[in-house]
């Protein structure tokens, strides 16, 4: 089903303020988007959470002040307008 969006959920670091910029696709734009963003930590289970996808605009900030660096999974899990979705994605944090 995600591939009906066009693209993909993008994450990026904002060194400046230690924070994720979770941005949602485009398609999405006016729809009623609810789920949950869940953070693994493949080497140290115990760093692993969840918060809650509210994203305001297409874009959603999270907190990543007491993020360790190294390696990420990120996983989306959300529904828009009835239909669900779910997206996966590694990354390292500077």
């Amino acid at each position: 089903r995600l591939d009906s969006l066009g693209e993909q959920p993008d994450i990026c670091y904002q060194a400046s303020d230690h924070s994720l910029v979770l941005e949602m696709p485009g398609k999405l734009s006016g729809q009623e988007v609810v789920g949950t963003i869940d953070f693994y930590r493949p080497d140290k289970e115990t760093e692993d959470f969840s918060v809650a996808l509210n994203p305001v605009s297409g874009m959603q900030n999270i907190d990543a002040s007491k993020m360790q660096k190294g390696r990420w999974k990120l996983k989306l899990d959300w529904t828009a307008d009835g239909t669900g979705y779910y997206f996966e994605k590694n990354f390292d944090l500077q």
